[in-house]
């Protein structure tokens, strides 16, 4: 409708009789397009109606572009549709690009095919050499096809598809993916294979795949077609590493990587950055960080890499990476970095950018924002969509039910679980793991001991082992934590998962009051604080923290102390169901419980006054009352016994 009153506007203004001009004005949506043509396009002076027709072929009108298929008028002709709101509108102010309205460039479009459709392929031709030449593959490829040319387009896309999704921020295909039926090229894996990668980078997973299988269907003769098999090997790869397959998907790498000294006139872009991106991405997933970090350095220090590869891919699946071994700093600060220049370039929705966004909502809750991880990803879950790209799907949504169990949304989190998982795709992959890990632990707060283990069943062995003593420790069996890691290494292979295994060991030993166990609490939480963090202390061993709460004094010179208090205080809110008296004869009142909550941080009464916003003199008074309540008299002893009855 806006468009039409636009439309009316301009006719009413140019006519001699506004009056009469008005009476024929229709507004009705059928309408449009032809009022479009009598009233507004017939209006206006022939060579600006003759402009406008041949360039409703682009996508983005700027200068070069309308002067390569119109010629050297182009420029002043386009600011006069721009300064009379000839349904142009601004792009980009700086590079002077413009757009049509959608609805006059359909309408456009149709009039250029119904007067001149042998001009029409000439056009789309000459918009082709112009995009081609500017390095927009996957656009110039579009018009290659609108201009019937199917041959041409899919060459240039094989040339350069890879390339041109490093390069192009958009989140879909330049290619009308809805008009190409992959069915339409069996037989031809020179198209097939570039078709396919084209619809799995830009989200069209499933005839993507579709795609891949028809090409496999064609034999490729390795050592007489190398630049096919290469061709093969990094959309093959990139089709087992979006299901999780990451064994397969370096194996196929392996493949193509033998064969590249032997490939001539096949495009770089697939070498560099086809073949080495998706081996770092395999690796950081497998967990084989430092092969990971040697194929970035490949793709950062290679001379034809881009912005978009050198600062946003490779430290994106780095950070990830990063926070996989546990160095948080370093997590952060890449991640950091990849959305800055995510943002920049325009890379804020490519798939370039996950990694470091589901990053930074898993340091958020590690540190426990939870708010600031829960908006970041419902961020990662719109990026992904729903069956564009699986694995970024399935973690996106493994995410999403990490942060409801660490709210205690226990059955929300287990219910999420088999959806996820369906999104992967593959029932293979080393990555379900994590779902099995997620369920054992959510399972085992909600009291199912034997589901825990049926969950745990299934995981590699040291993981299960430990899921095994962190059980063992909610049961109250020291020593059968202790057992279950007996034949676990001393120290594990990453920063992390060395931190869970002293955690469930020191546990363990202060629970049967072993000796030596004051100095492995004190060395337990001297690397907490060196490396920062906090759920995993609480999704390891909770009784770690609860002999704080109990103890604190004895370990003063941590600052970490009372921060993991607060945590662990915070984390019963979520996972302690309790009735408000819990069984007390006089039950604490809220303001009670806030103050109560505020003893156990170790703060001074004036810090706890602040805190709460209250006078000195109140919290004492709060703090009366609760000792009496809870038969205590000491603040030590009141924490213990709050702890103990789940009231705080």
């Amino acid at each position: 409708w806006a468009a039409g009153l636009q439309m009316a506007a301009i006719t009413i203004q140019s006519s001699p009789d506004p009056t009469k001009a008005v009476d024929r004005v229709d507004l009705h949506r059928h309408a449009v397009a032809g009022y479009f043509l009598d009233e507004v396009l017939s209006r206006q002076a022939p060579d600006l109606a003759d402009f406008m027709l041949a360039t409703s072929v682009l996508d983005e009108l700027s200068v070069a572009a309308c002067t390569a298929l119109y010629g050297p008028r182009s420029a002043e002709l386009l600011g006069q549709l721009y300064r009379s709101h000839l349904f142009v509108t601004m792009v980009d102010e700086r590079a002077h690009t413009y757009r049509y309205h959608q609805l006059v460039k359909e309408v456009l479009s149709a009039e250029l095919h119904a007067r001149e459709p042998g001009r029409e392929r000439l056009l789309h031709s000459e918009a082709a050499q112009f995009l081609a030449e500017a390095g927009q593959v996957g656009q110039a490829a579009r018009h290659l096809l609108a201009a019937g040319d199917r041959a041409a387009a899919f060459d240039l896309l094989s040339k350069g598809v890879i390339r041109d999704y490093s390069l192009n921020p958009r989140f879909t295909s330049p290619l009308d993916l809805d008009e190409v039926n992959p069915d339409m090229f069996a037989g031809t894996a020179e198209i097939l294979l570039p078709l396919a990668a084209e619809l799995m980078l830009r989200g069209a997973f499933d005839r993507g795949s579709h795609a891949l299988a028809l090409a496999q269907q064609v034999p490729i003769e390795a050592e007489r077609q190398p630049e096919l098999a290469i061709e093969l090997a990094v959309v093959g790869g990139i089709h087992s590493f979006f299901i999780g397959e990451l064994e397969e998907s370096s194996a196929y790498v392996d493949a193509g990587r033998r064969l590249a000294a032997t490939a001539n006139g096949l495009d770089d872009s697939w070498l560099t950055t086809g073949l080495n991106g998706v081996a770092m991405c395999a690796k950081s997933f497998l967990g084989d960080f430092a092969g990971a970090r040697e194929f970035a350095d490949a793709i950062s220090t290679y001379e034809r890499a881009n912005r978009s590869e050198r600062e946003v891919l490779c430290p994106a699946v780095l950070s990830e990476a990063a926070l996989a071994a546990g160095d948080l700093a370093e997590a952060a600060a890449l991640a950091a970095g990849a959305l800055d220049a995510a943002g920049a370039l325009g890379f804020g929705r490519h798939y370039y950018a996950f990694c470091a966004l589901r990053t930074t909502g898993l340091l958020a809750l590690e540190r426990r924002d939870l708010a600031t991880a829960a908006s970041v990803t419902e961020r990662a879950l719109d990026l992904v969509g729903t069956g564009r790209r699986p694995i970024f799907d399935y973690l996106a949504q493994l995410d999403r039910a990490r942060l409801w169990a660490t709210k205690g949304e226990l059955d929300e989190a287990l219910a999420s679980l088999p959806q996820a998982r369906a999104a992967l795709r593959s029932d293979r992959s080393p990555l379900l793991s994590q779902a099995d890990e997620l369920e054992a632990h959510c399972r085992l707060r909600l009291g199912d001991p034997r589901g825990a283990e049926a969950a745990a069943a299934h995981l590699p062995d040291n993981r299960r082992k430990v899921m095994c003593a962190v059980a063992a420790l909610a049961a109250g069996d020291a020593r059968g934590a202790q057992d279950c890691l007996r034949d676990v290494p001393e120290h594990a292979v990453t920063t992390r998962s060395d931190l869970e295994l002293r955690l469930l060991r020191t546990s363990s030993a202060v629970m049967l009051g072993s000796p030596g166990a004051h100095e492995m609490v004190n060395e337990t939480l001297a690397s907490i604080e060196r490396y920062g963090f906090m759920q995993t202390v609480l999704d390891t061993a909770p009784q770690f923290v609860d002999h704080l709460v109990e103890s604190g004094s004895s370990y003063p010179r941590y600052k970490v102390l009372s921060e993991l208090i607060a945590a662990r205080v915070d984390d019963r809110k979520f996972s302690v169901r309790f009735h408000p008296g819990n069984g007390l004869p006089d039950p604490l009142t809220d303001a009670e419980i806030r103050v109560l909550e505020k003893l156990s941080s170790r703060l001074t009464y004036v810090e706890m006054a602040s805190e709460l916003h209250l006078s000195l003199n109140t919290v004492k008074t709060h703090l009366r009352h609760t000792y009496m309540k809870l038969g205590v008299t000491s603040r030590a002893s009141a924490v213990k016994r709050a702890s103990s009855r789940g009231l705080i």
